[in-house]
């Protein structure tokens, strides 16, 4: 009979001791790169809402003064981003709300040289406002 007593080899507790320490090593790695795209995700849906609203700012500052005027002391006015922004149909724009508010600027004694315009994007619970002036 072959005598075992001299073979070299790991003990079960040193074996379920190892299996342990990779497993919380496993779950620690899992759950950084979870939030790593969690965050990912965030940044992106806070970076579109963004390049929307800019795109609508820009619009909106492109127009003539008499349009800007007429859509003076309306109120917040809702906007059509495809057809604004010139998107095509299918992309994944309709989830966005815009809206757009053209006043004076805060200082009265800027509103013969400028027309402030607010641009307020929102998608779910995320809401992004920008805001610019068109010189008169």
């Amino acid at each position: 009979m072959p005598d075992f007593s001299e073979e070299k080899a790991f003990s079960l507790v040193e074996v379920v001791v190892a299996m342990a320490l990779l497993l919380v090593v496993f779950i620690v790695s899992t759950q950084i790169v979870m939030n790593t795209m969690t965050q990912s995700n965030t940044i992106d849906k806070d970076f579109t809402t963004m390049e929307i609203a800019d795109g609508v700012l820009k619009a909106y500052q492109s127009k003539s003064l008499e349009d800007l005027d007429d859509q003076k002391g309306k109120g917040e006015i809702p906007v059509n981003i495809p057809d604004l922004l010139e998107l095509p149909v299918d992309n994944n724009v309709e989830q966005y709300e815009g809206r757009v508010l053209v006043t004076d600027p805060d200082e009265p004694s800027l509103s013969n040289y400028l027309t402030k315009i607010v641009v307020t994007v929102s998608a779910k619970n995320k809401e992004t406002q920008l805001e610019g002036y068109v010189e008169r």
